[in-house]
């Protein structure tokens, strides 16, 4: 009866230790395959095969700062080693009167990503929109780029805060409050860079493109006439094997630098030729 009760001892014994080395595998696998965010999927039309694709870029983030008027929720982020989608949530404190119409949302003043060691991009840009609202919640998506660079190593820091509410001109502010996530990215993606030239084959720059944006360095300042609605912009246009059309929009920036985010999720394997104006760039090379 020893002897059995010993075989069982052992038997349990094992069984709970490959119980716990499957929850292991089983939590490893978890961290290794985030999942894409719903509201981020939808966010940049991708449908569940292309978010599939998308494992290294993703990171859940999952970082609280709380303050006095609100709570910041850094939540998830999609992108590569110079860009990200960051999805986080804005909790106002129950002070903090949000305006009533639904077509009218408080907006951050305040909106920045940073090295916590204070190194400072030559440029950036950022851009948010708010994609969801409960109660005293607000979830925001924000764009955020550094131009010609990737994000240094290490922490870096999102801040967010200043909101405004233009719904009602004798409260203009919210809240003046300002909070900080900060957190080391460790989302890679696919950056292809190219030589850009004229009709004429001589070499005017380089051309980045990703998923997400393509921006042009030309070793000449461009010249942009306004457009009609008065922004300086030159058509950018992505191009198949066939020369049809994949993604057109035009390029903002200015000089020799220009740039455009997509919006939505772009297939590189379906762009052939990335043309700025005249200028063309051939992902063949």
């Amino acid at each position: 009866m020893k002897r059995n009760r010993t075989i069982c001892t052992l038997l349990s014994a094992a069984v709970l230790c490959a119980c716990l080395w499957l929850a292991g595998c089983g939590q490893q696998g978890e961290e290794m395959n985030s999942a894409l965010d719903p509201r981020i999927a939808e966010y940049l039309s991708l449908d569940s095969e292309q978010a599939n694709t998308l494992a290294d870029g993703i990171q859940d983030v999952d970082v609280t700062t709380k303050g006095n008027d609100f709570t910041l929720h850094v939540i998830q982020t999609l992108g590569n080693q110079r860009e990200l989608y960051i999805l986080y949530d804005v909790t106002f404190a129950d002070s903090v009167k949000l305006p009533a119409s639904d077509e009218s949302w408080p907006g951050s003043i305040t909106r920045d990503f940073q090295s916590a060691d204070g190194q400072q991009p030559t440029s950036r840009s950022t851009k948010n929109e708010m994609i969801g609202q409960e109660g005293q919640t607000q979830t925001y998506i924000d764009y955020v780029s550094w131009e010609n660079d990737t994000f240094p190593k290490g922490d870096m820091i999102f801040s967010v805060g200043n909101f405004s509410n233009d719904e009602d001109p004798a409260v203009p502010t919210l809240t003046k409050e300002t909070l900080e996530a900060s957190w080391t990215p460790t989302n890679q993606g696919t950056l292809l860079q190219r030589d850009m030239t004229d009709q004429d084959g001589k070499n005017v720059g380089t051309m980045t493109l990703s998923s997400y944006s393509v921006s042009f360095q030309l070793t000449e300042s461009l010249q942009i006439p306004d457009t009609e609605d008065g922004w300086k912009a030159q058509i950018s246009c992505l191009l198949d094997d066939q020369g049809k059309e994949v993604y057109k929009r035009g390029a903002s920036g200015g000089g020799t630098y220009w740039s455009t985010s997509f919006g939505q999720y772009v297939d590189l394997s379906k762009v052939a030729t990335v043309e700025l104006g005249e200028y063309v760039a051939s992902l063949s090379e």
